[in-house]
């Protein structure tokens, strides 16, 4: 941690801008402190790690929030000093005696006071409730900001995507996942994602140096460019490799999908090129689009009679019920059924494009037989270019 308080009470902080000899006068001079639970601190100022305040080994603390890194060291040194460039006055590490939580800044603002949190480590969503809770108790506004360390790029406009990035996406109006790295001194922006697999989401990316980013510009960013054509070619070569996939260790829904389709003959590489589309809204599952997709397919429409209706409420529970058999893997956060059925609506509202279905009052009626057609490669990855620009071309189809 950064701040302590000495013998007599007085809060000292380590803001970077001390100098090392100051620091071992104070350190032989003054006993320190632990603001939240009272206990003695040792100031270390060794040369491979960020000065800091330590709690001596095996003594825990109720406001500390996750370990002690480099990274969340000098991140939220680093947005202490942001925040007084822009002319605000934030507490480093202030406690909260109320709700025993320290958050990261603080800032005194009218009408809600704003507690930042800057996540490095791993978030439970337990722990996620339970700070979240102790905050709007109090009528704080907390703002979540995630670690550069976990930002991890696997290849063009490919993130890796857990649970924490779940947590913590914002969700209102368009969703984006906010960084900060204090190496590059850059606030970074993942949105208008496409989620791909259970860890893994393709998503654009946005870097702002923080003299230009704004203290208001955390919960209402500046509008955020979408660079549809090379997020398509990435999707079409993913898309590519679902079609010619040989998994040794299929998962459980793979498993079951495949079994349907060698009971029906049908082979699953030549699935039709409407499975497998990019759905913004699908998030909260992580199963790959291709299999959910194929699924949904293969169960609701593939052999039903024209005319046959589809309630969006009986797929999201088919959904739920695979999730609790461990079939089908939702992503957790608190909203998941309505998650799952606003990523249902979606995909019925590409599939009504393309004439499969057709929207009505008494709920989507099945227009049109599923093509199963075997070709061969090649043929496929013309069809899934032409029906994915297809259903780009929509509005808002890949918001």
């Amino acid at each position: 941690m950064l701040t302590a308080v000495n013998e007599s009470g007085r809060r000292f902080s380590l803001q970077g801008e001390e100098r090392l000899e100051t620091l071992k006068k104070l350190r032989d001079k003054h006993r320190f402190y632990c603001e939240a639970c009272g206990k003695p601190l040792i100031l270390k100022l060794g040369q491979k790690v960020a000065w800091h305040f330590a709690h001596k080994p095996n003594m825990s603390c109720h406001g500390e929030n996750e370990p002690e890194s480099i990274v969340h060291l000098e991140g939220k040194r680093a947005l202490y000093h942001w925040l007084n460039a822009q002319g605000e006055f934030p507490i480093l590490e202030k406690y909260i005696p109320d709700i025993k939580q320290r958050a990261d800044l603080f800032l005194h603002h009218h009408p809600k006071a704003i507690a930042i949190e800057y996540q490095c480590s791993n978030l439970t969503p337990q722990r996620f409730m339970e700070r979240m809770a102790g905050y709007l108790s109090l009528n704080i506004r907390p703002i979540w900001i995630l670690g550069e360390n976990r930002l991890k790029n696997y290849g063009s406009y490919i993130y890796r995507w857990h649970l924490t990035e779940e947590l913590l996406l914002n969700r209102k109006g368009k969703p984006y996942a906010l960084f900060f790295s204090a190496t590059s001194n850059r606030f970074i922006i993942l949105h208008h994602f496409w989620p791909l697999a259970s860890s893994t989401v393709v998503a654009d990316r946005t870097e702002i140096p923080a003299e230009e980013f704004h203290l208001h510009d955390l919960w209402q960013p500046p509008l955020l460019s979408h660079d549809l054509p090379q997020k398509a070619q990435i999707w079409l070569q993913q898309k590519s490799k679902w079609r010619t996939r040989k998994s040794e260790h299929p998962s459980r829904l793979e498993r079951y999908v495949l079994a349907i389709c060698k009971k029906r003959g049908l082979p699953f590489e030549s699935f039709p090129a409407y499975i497998g589309l990019p759905i913004p809204e699908a998030l909260p599952i992580a199963s790959p689009p291709f299999l959910w997709q194929a699924w949904l397919i293969l169960q609701f429409i593939h052999r039903r009679p024209l005319g046959s209706i589809l309630h969006v409420d009986a797929i999201t529970k088919s959904v739920l019920t695979l999730a609790d058999r461990k079939l089908m893997v939702l992503r957790e956060n608190s909203n998941c059924r309505e998650g799952v059925s606003k990523a249902i609506e979606r995909y019925l509202s590409a599939l009504l494009t393309f004439g499969i279905v057709e929207k009505t009052n008494a709920g989507y009626v099945v227009m049109k037989e599923v093509a199963w057609t075997s070709q061969n490669l090649a043929d496929h990855q013309r069809e899934d270019e032409r029906i994915l620009y297809k259903w780009l071309a929509e509005k808002n189809a890949y918001c």
